[in-house]
């Protein structure tokens, strides 16, 4: 989810964006409090395995949205999905890990958990 409710004047939905985050949540969306949480984005740079062609995780609509203007591939909307979390200052930490696929890094993972107990 982008903390963004449009971008290039299109309307992110949830779970693209919150532009129905009140809609959804009952609660106005509230960034100082969405900067708060400790975020990590990783992905390895060899990982095709993508929610977004599927039914049960975007509508059509969002679907081209992201398409469009983020791009076709997990590798291809990386740059840009960080360009957006840091100039809306989330709390994030970014690792793209290089030759890897769809695979999990349980040691990064716990240590980020551990870390932002």
């Amino acid at each position: 989810m982008l903390p963004l409710a449009e971008y290039k004047g299109n309307n992110l939905r949830y779970p693209l964006g919150i532009s129905d985050f009140e809609q959804v949540t009952g609660k106005p969306f509230n960034q100082n409090e969405y900067n708060k949480v400790k975020l990590i984005h990783y992905l390895g740079d060899a990982d095709s395995n993508d929610a977004v062609p599927y039914q049960d995780a975007f509508e059509d609509e969002d679907r081209d949205i992201i398409y469009r203007l983020f791009g076709e591939t997990p590798i291809s909307r990386w740059n840009l999905v960080n360009e957006i979390l840091r100039n809306n200052n989330a709390n994030f930490s970014s690792v793209l890990f290089p030759g890897v696929g769809h695979e999990m890094n349980t040691n990064l993972l716990i240590e980020f958990l551990n870390s932002n107990k």
